[in-house]
């Protein structure tokens, strides 16, 4: 009918007329094609007639959780990998300390996750719901002690030199505990979304989520691994200033007793200390020396599985923390290969720091 109209009952010209209908034809014909292959898209998605999952600024916590979920999957299929070459009598030292490294990386970010619900979500869902979270508690206790295990494995792990026998123990003693500990950790995830998660949903407005997002953040703003896991025990260690030149000198534990870091005594003349910057020791600075955001925030967005994730958790800590988006996107940066950077910042150009490609004033 439309090319009859167009070609046939028309005042136009011929040539004019035709190209009008097959233009018309092909713009049809595009939309048609699109909207087949979405909805093809939202059948194999099994999101047919469903709405979109609705999001908060609390929302970092559930995908917080799948980043948790995909690493845990991540890890136990190395170690899978691990226990094979030990079992073929192989070597794998260079394998195991990459795995006890990530796992390291695992349980810093656990332990931020574990501390900030015990000291603040589980409080704010017990404050309306008493006791709601009392079993929550007791999982991240149990999870605190397989964690302990892995950790004394790990240490073997990288003590040793050479994979003598003690140190293929420590591997399998690795791989063991990691198994339990892997699949408990996914039935506590399960237990978290199910029960407290659809707790928060019910029970948080948008402006008590903003003010948890922004206790969060308070609570670990330029806090240092070190300093986390020394406010976990029940008795701090005391501060003290070391002699020593290397990274073991720096006790920032320090800081939580006195509210000074523990830096090692100054050798030289006083006036070099006017000098900037300071001079660090050689090496890498150890996980534990760095600050928990900098390693919490790029190992999250590292772990989550698709783009929209990790686009949907620096748009969380934006939304909570706007005057501070450039300073989260600046640690994400950092965390970050160029590659996945680039998504992320594609879609929040407003975490870019400034300097970076892509940052314009917004202010």
């Amino acid at each position: 009918m439309v090319y009859f109209k167009a070609t046939r009952d028309t005042k136009l010209e011929p040539k004019f007329a035709h190209g009008l209908a097959y233009a018309t034809l092909a713009l049809a014909s595009y939309v048609n094609a699109v909207l087949f292959l979405n909805t093809t898209f939202w059948l194999l998605k099994r999101r047919w007639l469903r709405p979109d999952v609705k999001w908060a600024p609390l929302s970092l916590n559930k995908l917080t959780l799948e980043a948790f979920r995909v690493a845990g999957r991540k890890t136990m299929s190395q170690a899978k990998a691990l226990w094979v070459q030990l079992e073929e009598g192989g070597s794998p030292l260079a394998l195991a300390r990459s795995l006890a490294a990530e796992c390291e990386l695992y349980s810093v970010t656990l332990e931020w996750h574990a501390h900030q619900e015990d000291k603040i979500i589980f409080r704010e869902i017990d404050a309306f719901n008493p006791m709601a979270t009392r079993d929550g508690y007791r999982q991240h206790m149990e999870l605190e002690k397989m964690e302990e295990k892995l950790n004394n494995a790990a240490r073997r792990i990288d003590a040793a030199d050479t994979m003598n026998e003690d140190a293929m123990a420590a591997c399998k003693s690795f791989v063991t505990e990691l198994a339990v500990y892997v699949l408990y950790m996914e039935k506590h995830i399960d237990w978290e979304e199910e029960n407290l998660l659809a707790m928060n949903r019910r029970t948080f407005n948008m402006d008590i989520q903003i003010r948890i997002v922004r206790k969060i953040w308070d609570a670990y703003e330029a806090m240092s691994v070190e300093e986390l896991r020394a406010s976990m025990l029940s008795e701090p260690e005391q501060g003290w200033v070391a002699k020593a030149a290397d990274w073991h000198g720096y006790n920032l534990t320090q800081f939580h007793r006195c509210g000074r870091y523990g830096y090692p005594d100054h050798q030289g003349d006083i006036e070099s200390l006017l000098s900037f910057p300071p001079t660090f020791p050689e090496g890498k600075m150890p996980l534990t020396k760095q600050q928990v955001w900098r390693v919490v925030l790029p190992y999250v967005v590292r772990n989550l599985p698709e783009p929209m994730m990790r686009t949907r958790f620096a748009r969380c800590w934006t939304w909570g923390l706007p005057e501070r988006a450039q300073h989260i996107g600046e640690m994400i940066y950092r965390g970050l290969d160029d590659a996945e950077w680039a998504a992320v910042a594609k879609d929040v150009p407003e975490i870019i720091p400034r300097g970076l490609p892509g940052w314009v004033r917004r202010i």
